[in-house]
C-alpha cells in the first residue's frame, strides 16, 4: 500500500529535476530549449544520438576545458581578406648580369639562401666569354697596339736626347701619344681577362641563390634575391574600392606578434580584384615571422560596430557538416554544439553575431578535443 505522503515529495523531486534539465547554457538565443526531451545516461566519453556530447568531470580536467558565460557587446566590424608577403622594393634587390658568361666564386666563396649579406659585397664574379672571331680580333689589336707604343716609346726617347735642338711642343705631343697607346692596350688587355663582379644591392639576407661555380649565364639572368627580414609587404585584394576609406587598422590571422598598417591601394583592378599594401612591422622589433610569396589571412578592421558576443577564435570549430558551431555546456557534464554566425575581429578574436544567447555558457578551451569525441 501506497503512503499518501510520498506523492507531494515525488512532485517536488520531478519539479526539481526538470529544472535541472533546464540549465542556463541548455537554452538558444531567442529562449528556446537546446536540450532534447529525453537524454540517454551513459558513463563515460560518448556522443549522444542527439548530437550533444557526455563528457565526465574528471575528463574535463584532463582536455583543460574552460567556459564562460559571454555578455553581448559592440565590437568593431571586421573582413577577413586573402593576402600574401610581397617584397618590399626599398628594401631588397635582384643580382643580375648584364653580360653573361661564366661565373666564379667571390671572395667568400658562393653565398646560400639564408646567409646575411652586407650593401656592396662581392657575391660572385661573372667571367666574359667572346666569340672565337671577336677575341681573335681583340688579341690582333692587342698586339698591334702593343707594338706602337714600343715605337712610340722609342721615339719619345730620342726626342728627350734632342731636347733644346727640336721644339718643345714635338716632344709633348710624342709623349701624349706614348700615353694615349699605353692606355689602349691596358683597356684592350684587361677585356680579354674581363669579368662582371656581382654586388649585394641591400643590407639583408639571401632570399633565393641560383649560381655555381662554373655556371655559364645568360645577360639578365636573376642569380641572387636579397632581403631584408625586418622589411616586407603584404598584399591584400578585395573586390569592394569603397573598402579602403572604411579601413582602420588591419592584423594578421594567427600571427599575433606582427602589426599591420596600410600604405595604399591600387587604382587598377587586377584579375577582378584590388590590390591592397601592407607595411608589416614586428611589435618587438627585429626579423619578422614570414616568407615572401606566403599566403595569409588578412583581417580588417572597419569603422562600423556590430552586436555580438566575442570569443576566442579556437572557440568556434566545424562539425561533420563543415558548419561552424561552438559547444555550450548543458549541466556539469554535457555540451551542446549551437551553429554559429561569426565575423573575425583580431588575429585571436571572433564576434559571434547569430547563434548564441546572453545565458550561454561558451566553451572557451578545449572545444576543438570535444569535437573529436566519437
Amino acid at each position: 500500500m501506497i503512503n499518501k505522503n510520498l506523492f507531494p515529495l515525488l512532485a517536488l523531486t520531478g519539479l526539481i529535476a526538470g529544472t535541472a534539465l533546464a540549465s542556463p547554457g541548455a537554452h538558444g538565443p531567442n529562449g528556446e530549449h537546446l536540450d532534447s526531451p529525453a537524454a540517454l545516461k551513459i558513463d563515460g566519453l560518448a556522443r549522444l544520438p542527439d548530437g550533444s556530447v557526455q563528457v565526465p568531470v574528471a575528463a574535463q580536467r584532463r582536455m583543460g576545458i574552460l567556459t564562460r558565460f559571454v555578455p553581448l557587446t559592440d565590437a568593431p566590424a571586421a573582413l577577413q581578406l586573402p593576402g600574401r608577403v610581397v617584397i618590399d622594393p626599398n628594401a631588397s634587390g635582384r643580382v643580375q648580369t648584364v653580360q653573361g658568361g661564366r661565373i666564379e666564386p667571390g671572395p667568400k666563396g658562393l653565398p646560400v639562401a639564408g646567409q646575411t649579406v652586407r650593401k656592396g659585397e662581392v657575391l660572385a664574379y661573372v667571367r666574359f666569354h667572346a666569340e672565337p672571331f671577336a677575341r681573335a680580333n681583340q688579341q690582333a689589336q692587342l698586339s698591334e697596339l702593343a707594338s706602337n707604343r714600343k715605337l712610340a716609346a722609342q721615339r719619345v726617347e730620342r726626342l728627350r736626347t734632342l731636347e733644346g735642338s727640336v721644339p718643345r711642343k714635338e716632344i709633348e705631343a710624342a709623349e701624349a701619344e706614348l700615353a694615349s697607346l699605353t692606355d689602349r692596350e691596358r683597356d684592350v688587355g684587361g677585356s680579354l681577362q674581363a669579368r662582371e663582379a656581382l654586388l649585394a644591392p641591400v643590407d639583408g639576407v639571401i632570399a633565393s641563390a641560383s649560381a655555381l661555380a662554373g655556371q655559364v649565364v645568360e645577360p639578365r639572368d636573376v642569380l641572387f634575391e636579397v632581403i631584408a627580414p625586418s622589411h616586407v609587404l603584404v598584399e591584400a585584394s578585395t573586390a569592394d574600392p569603397s573598402l579602403v576609406s572604411r579601413i582602420t587598422g588591419a592584423r594578421l590571422q594567427d600571427q599575433a606578434g606582427v602589426k599591420l598598417s596600410l600604405t595604399g591601394a591600387s587604382r587598377v583592378m587586377r584579375d577582378g580584384v584590388l590590390p591592397l599594401t601592407f607595411r608589416a612591422q614586428a611589435e618587438r622589433g627585429g626579423a619578422l615571422p614570414l616568407a615572401v610569396g606566403q599566403p595569409l589571412a588578412v583581417i580588417v578592421t572597419l569603422n562600423t560596430q556590430l552586436k555580438g558576443y566575442v570569443v576566442p577564435a579556437q572557440a568556434v570549430v566545424r562539425n561533420p557538416a563543415n558548419q561552424a558551431i561552438v559547444w555550450i555546456k548543458s549541466g556539469a557534464e554535457r555540451y551542446i554544439p549551437q551553429p554559429v554566425d561569426y565575423r573575425p575581429l583580431d588575429s585571436n578574436s571572433v564576434v559571434v553575431i547569430q547563434g548564441l544567447g546572453d545565458s550561454n555558457r561558451v566553451v572557451m578551451q578545449g572545444a576543438s578535443l570535444i569535437a573529436q569525441i566519437r
